[in-house]
């Protein structure tokens, strides 16, 4: 983050790490025109194990920025930037819903699966907002999870 000093900001006290575990909720009060927020903590573990905290957000403490959360949910990182611009638009976390674990049915075939995701989803329009594809690429890797729990089950 030094070598992002002056460039994409002036001052530490302008970065907004977005972690988890961060001890306050970010405002709408949080944000100015010059603040940068970093988003992209270190998603993949369910349940987190505070990763982004350990590598990220403690340094950047120690340089002057600000770390926040965004509520008591991990959200995929998608979401976590919606709802970080959301907020800095000047929403408050309160007032943007979402939607925990949300379950999806796929037909595949004959057959209909659940997909159920293991983070939080902003809702927009009443549904949950997802990467485009998303559902279409979880798909195509079922066949191969399929395949290794059978080889589990054979031996």
């Amino acid at each position: 983050m030094l070598a992002l000093r002056g460039r994409l900001y002036t001052r530490a006290d302008e970065l907004v790490v977005l972690d988890p575990l961060a001890d306050k909720a970010m405002e709408p009060s949080d944000v100015s025109p010059n603040t940068l927020i970093v988003v992209g903590g270190i998603l993949g573990d369910h349940p987190p194990r505070g990763r982004t905290w350990k590598l990220l957000t403690k340094r950047a403490l120690s340089l002057g920025a600000r770390a926040r959360n965004l509520g008591h949910f991990q959200l995929s990182i998608d979401g976590a930037v919606y709802v970080a611009l959301e907020v800095a638009k000047g929403k408050h976390l309160r007032s943007i819903p979402l939607i925990q674990n949300p379950t999806f049915k796929k037909r595949i075939g004959d057959t209909v699966i659940e997909i159920t995701l293991p983070y939080a989803y902003p809702l927009v329009n009443g549904k949950p907002l997802l990467a485009p594809g998303l559902l279409d690429f979880i798909e195509q890797g079922l066949g191969y999870e399929e395949y290794k729990l059978l080889l589990k089950d054979v031996s």
